[in-house]
Parts: C-alpha cells; structure tokens; sequence
C-alpha cells in the first residue's frame, strides 16, 4: 500500500470519526440550567430583595410570617378578586411594608458588615414569634423554695 493511498484512507476515516466524536462528546456534555427567573423578573415592586429567585421568594415570606407571628395582610394589601385570585401584593399602603423592608435591609447589612454574627442575623434573633420585638429581656426565673 504506497503512502498516498494510507494518507486518503486516513482523511477519510477522519472525516467520518471525526464528527462522530465531536457529536459524542457534546452529547455527554451536562447541560446548564437555565438562568433562573429572579424575584424582580416575574412580581411588581421588589426593591429589597433583588437578589431572590422568585421560586425561593414565597417560602422566604412564609418564613418571615413565622419569625413574626403574623400573616401575609400584616404587611401587603390583599385584595381578593371574584374569581378569587389575590391581588394587591405590590401595593406599598401598609406602612409595615416600609419597615420590613427596612429590618431586611438592617439585617443584610449586619450581616455582610459585622463578622462577629457570621452571617446568622435574622427576624426571629428579636422578634421570636411576635410582631413587636420585646425590648427588655425576660425577668428571671422565680427561686425555687427550699423546704
């Protein structure tokens, strides 16, 4: 077999296996997720927590609703349509939406700036379960009486 017969035989082996390995390989590649849609992308007035999927915004309301004792109307306007839809979540007309937005905004920054917290800031450290965070700690316990 002369050289030049071995060189077509090897181009065209190549320009079969070829392809075949470049398709092989793109098809093992994983594939990306992709982009998650974020909380300012699919609701209305999100100004706080731009950082949020909006997947991961309802649970992290449901959270808040716990850490404050308190339900959603606490700080949204909700307005019930007739067929039952809710609306009104985007309406600033409580004033309680202003200051949730404000102790998130305390508690970002406590904990990106304050090491000593690592990280751990949230609504229940005061509120525990209350809307209104006490402002004194609980009195001690009552002595035990000795018989």
């Amino acid at each position: 077999m002369s050289l030049k017969s071995l060189a077509v035989r090897a181009l065209f082996a190549s320009a079969i296996v070829l392809p075949v390995i470049i398709l092989s390989a793109s098809a093992t590649k994983p594939k990306q997720d992709p982009k998650p849609v974020m909380a300012t992308e699919k609701y209305k007035n999100i100004k706080v927590l731009t950082m949020i999927k909006a997947d991961d915004l309802g649970p992290l309301m449901h959270k808040w609703n716990d850490a404050l004792g308190v339900k959603c109307d606490f700080c949204h306007v909700i307005e019930t349509t007739a067929d039952g839809k809710h609306i009104g979540w985007e309406k600033d007309d409580k004033k309680m939406k202003a200051r949730a937005r404000e102790m998130v905004t305390m508690c970002l920054d406590v904990n990106k700036n304050t090491k000593v917290v690592e990280g751990k800031v949230t609504c229940f450290m005061c509120h525990r379960g209350k809307a209104e965070p006490d402002r004194l700690p609980p009195p001690p316990p009552p002595a035990e009486k000795k018989p």
